[in-house]
């Protein structure tokens, strides 16, 4: 027994043998549940699941509704019923049924199961589904074969042909001319005829073979094109073979057939054009690929490896050494010994090394990814690779670690946080000091923590999208999150990073981490409407897209769902790109675009509008080059569209800003000099309603007077634009007040301005029956009426009308609006003051001259700065005499004294 159980293979080993034939048998072998409540799944499946089906196993162990979805819709309910059937009566289920395959399209597959109930109810099934789409679609032609000959022939669209050697007359059966869009016997047929019918390319080639075959006495195949009615070229295959002899043994009668293969030429054309694709995408993203047979010990490269490695394919000799002979010499040992090691223990490769290109001798790294495959004993028999140059970015970690040093004083000092960690554990690895101390942490205490133990669970989410745009971008942010500190109680912090290589090559974080509690506390009032950088843009918005001659998309890449709102199958065969485009200027762009086109020219960095199918615009840049088939004739173009909608709305919104402020600001200087300029409060007024007006692109600006003791709202300037011809009348008046009462009272009692449009008009307004004068009379669409200079009078009002637009005026409109109110306002005290100061300046000029005392003014240090004629007269002086001299000098020194103490 002992002996037994030595020489009987492990149970490892027998489930892993078990697994290797289940994997291998053609088909899947699989178990499948029915529970009670009508939900299945295919518990367990082998790896044919994919080949059957296209569905890996694990995608339908707990829900088999992406299978049962792609049945086909004439045997649906034949499957369902035979199940159900099989189920009722526990017997074997057998059937033959087509399935949609995602890949393959559809295939005939037959399946064996034997049911087994369980006492919950549920049945299982164990059985082997499998492929057999050749054998049926056998079987289902050689049913055909029993029809009548013309059936066949009509049921594959096979013509028939005969040729009478002697008389060189052809004949053609009804299909044969059917192919061509002629009717039957449309026209008479000779040997001649039949080649003014074929392409020129193809005459002689085809010609050949068919004399061949008369010489040799054996079946001919040529494919070649025939001129259709309608004037295209269509592809057949023709066959046909000498059936008759005269009595020399000469031939004399050829029979065969013709069918069409324009749509087998055509896959054969889509298939090159999806090659196309692959070199373009490898090309694009400087990859090699390589291939490696164990077994004959070849080595095979593509045309990227060739161009990597700096080698002519005339150089290469298919084996290893022409990748070792590549190494760089003093890294040949350890980049051998490396690879050997990984062929040993590992299913993968990854790894990187240098080699000197011989192309121009330069030293270049190389990151290595491979799979390797083995058969059931472990034994290698394929590598399969890619090879990508990653010299600039070993480069840039190298520039990085010379500056390191550099950067440790600016970490260390720095007062905003700055933190490295484990890219795969988000452990702390380093930090500076301003990270640990808001957290309420030791140094000891953080080392021991990882970046997601400070992270609240709600911004996992969002913490996964950065981490996916650092994969795609290399780095992140910025991020706004909370940090947890140790007593439990949150901060907000604003992130962002960049992920990079320690110098053992481990993946770390970098991330500026600075605590915005502060910042958040002021910006609290616009939360609502602004998320601050919470989600940046992850997604690259570039769609790529083929168009034939006319502009019609015959491919477009599944990213123009996202980008522009349609499904590719929307878009293939149905739009132009010229039918995306805005409607206005549409005709003109589709012009140049055909022009272009027809001169076969590359399209660069184009900026291109296109309709969203939401009816928003997206702004792209496109790039385009013209495509040709085989025989050199363009047959359309290929591009990408580039998503840049964000960058022109910002470059957009930034003019905007930009010419708002240049028109505030011009207003500011305009009013600023009136009031330097004038002592008028009238020429000030005027100046602010014609600046301020243009500064808020305004149509009429007026300024009131609203007076409580009159009870009168006075009218004091107005500017009207009148370069627009809008046909605008004054209203500069006076009014009653209770016109216009509750808006006069709503900025009375808030203290705040009035804002009113002719689609969301103010209750103020409504409550006094004013909207009507304003809004309907008037023809306003949007006023804003400005209070300021509050008293217990009054107060007064800038006043604003738009009669051409609605206008949106906001928080900074405000904060301007009440500058230039405050500037009014101090301008008016300032011309206040100087009337009163001039006032007072002349009443005491009459006083010095008509006084009979005598009257002295001196300033702080005791000098004569005023004396009227009476105090000059007095002293023996004229005024001018005594301008300018101390008090001190007309002082007898006996009194100085006592005026220096009196001056104290």
């Amino acid at each position: 027994m002992d002996r037994n159980m030595h020489s009987s293979p492990s149970v490892d080993q027998r489930m892993y043998e078990l697994n290797q034939f289940a994997d291998n048998v053609p088909g899947v072998l699989y178990q499948y549940r029915l529970l009670p409540d009508g939900k299945s799944a295919f518990q367990y499946a082998s790896r044919g699941m994919l080949d059957v089906y296209g569905f890996l196993p694990e995608q339908v162990t707990e829900d088999a509704t992406p299978i049962l979805n792609n049945l086909h819709p004439d045997d649906l309910d034949r499957v369902s019923g035979s199940i159900l059937e099989s189920a009722e009566s526990m017997k074997v289920w057998e059937l033959q049924y087509r399935y949609i395959h995602p890949v393959k399209g559809v295939r005939w597959l037959e399946g064996r199961a034997t049911p087994t109930k369980l006492n919950d109810g549920t049945i299982i099934w164990h059985g082997h589904i499998y492929d057999i789409t050749e054998s049926k679609e056998y079987q289902l032609e050689l049913e055909k074969t029993r029809s009548r000959f013309q059936l066949t022939m009509e049921a594959t669209n096979t013509g028939l042909w005969s040729w009478n050697l002697v008389s060189n007359q052809v004949s053609w059966s009804e299909i044969t001319y059917q192919q061509l869009g002629y009717e039957a016997k449309a026209f008479g047929l000779s040997l001649d005829v039949f080649m003014s019918l074929m392409h020129p390319d193809d005459q002689s080639t085809t010609l050949k073979h068919v004399m061949e075959s008369i010489q040799e006495n054996f079946s001919f195949e040529a494919v070649f094109r025939l001129k259709h009615a309608k004037g295209h070229w269509v592809w057949i295959e023709g066959k046909g073979k000498v059936t008759a002899f005269d009595d020399e043994g000469n031939p004399i009668f050829m029979m065969g057939t013709h069918t069409n293969v324009s749509t087998l030429k055509q896959y054969e054309k889509e298939l090159n054009i999806s090659r196309e694709r692959l070199v373009l995408a490898t090309q694009s993203a400087g990859l090699g690929i390589w291939d490696y047979d164990s077994s004959s010990q070849v080595l095979e490269w593509d045309e990227g490896m060739f161009a990597l490695y700096g080698v002519k394919p005339s150089e290469f000799t298919g084996t290893l050494d022409d990748w070792r002979k590549s190494l760089a010499p003093d890294a040949r040992e350890t980049v051998e010994k490396l690879f050997n090691e990984s062929l040993i223990s590992s299913d993968s490769l990854s790894f990187q090394f240098p080699i000197i290109r011989r192309s121009d001798d330069e030293l270049r790294i190389i990151q290595c990814e491979a799979k390797i495959l083995r058969d059931q004993q472990s034994v290698i028999t394929r590598i399969v690779g890619i090879n990508r140059d990653i010299t600039d970015q070993e480069s840039q970690r190298k520039r990085l670690e010379a500056e390191e040093s550099k950067f440790r004083g600016l970490f260390e000092g720095s007062p905003v946080g700055i933190a490295m960690n484990d890219y795969q554990t988000g452990a702390f690895l380093d930090f500076n000091a301003a990270i640990n101390e808001p957290t309420g942490y030791t140094r000891e205490e953080l080392k021991a923590l990882s970046y997601w133990e400070l992270t609240p669970e709600k911004y996992q989410e969002d913490e996964l999208q950065q981490m996916e745009s650092m994969e795609k971008t290399g780095r992140y942010g910025p991020f706004e999150k909370e940090y947890i500190r140790k007593d439990g109680s949150r901060y907000p912090v604003l992130l962002n990073g960049f992920k990079t290589y320690t110098s053992d090559g481990k993946a770390v974080i970098w991330s500026i981490i600075q605590d915005i509690s502060s910042l958040k506390n002021a910006q609290k009032a616009i939360e609502v409407s602004e998320k601050r950088f919470s989600q940046l843009a992850v997604h690259s918005g570039t769609v790529t897209w083929e168009v034939d001659q006319q502009g019609l998309y015959t491919y477009v890449s599944p990213v123009c769902e996202r980008v522009w709102g349609y499904r590719p199958e929307e878009l293939i065969g149905k739009y132009y790109f010229f039918d995306l485009h805005p409607e206005q200027g549409r005709q003109q762009f589709k012009q140049d675009a055909l022009m272009l086109m027809s001169q076969q020219q590359a399209l660069t960095q184009v900026l291109n509008p296109i309709v969203h199918k939401e009816g928003k615009t997206v702004w792209v840049l496109t790039d385009g080059f013209p495509i040709f088939d085989d025989f050199g004739e363009m047959i359309g173009y290929q591009g990408n569209d580039r998503d840049i909608s964000a960058q022109k709305l910002a470059e957009d919104k930034a003019k905007e800003i930009e010419s708002k402020t240049n028109r505030q600001r011009k207003a500011l200087d305009e009013i600023a000099l009136s009031i330097a300029a004038s002592d008028s409060v009238d020429n000030i007024l005027d100046t602010a309603c014609e600046h301020l007006a243009k500064a808020l692109d305004a149509d009429r600006a007026l300024v009131y007077e609203i007076n409580f003791t009159e009870q009168h709202i006075i009218g004091l300037n107005e500017w009207i634009d009148i370069d627009h011809n809008l046909n605008i009348t004054s209203t500069l008046g006076t009014y009653p007040i209770s016109l216009f009462a509750q808006g006069v009272s709503f900025m009375q009692s808030s203290n705040d301005w009035l804002i009113s449009d002719d689609m969301n008009i103010h209750p103020a307004l409504i409550d006094d029956g004013s909207h009507s004068i304003l809004h309907q009379q008037m023809s306003i669409k949007t006023l804003c009426w400005y209070p300021f200079r509050f008293t217990h009078q009054g107060y007064k009002l800038l006043a604003f009308n738009w009669v051409k637009k609605n206008a949106t005026l906001g928080q900074d409109e405000k904060d301007f609006l009440a500058s230039v109110a405050q500037l009014i306002e101090l301008a008016s005290i300032k011309i206040q003051l100087l009337r009163e100061q001039s006032d007072t300046q002349q009443r005491l000029d009459l006083f010095m001259q008509q006084s009979t005392s005598g009257v002295f003014i001196t300033d702080v240090d005791g000098r004569y700065t005023q004396v009227n004629a009476s105090g000059a007269k007095m002293l023996g002086y004229e005024p001018d005499e005594l301008l300018g001299e101390s008090i001190d000098t007309l002082t007898p020194e006996h009194q100085i004294e006592r005026h220096h103490q009196l001056k104290k």
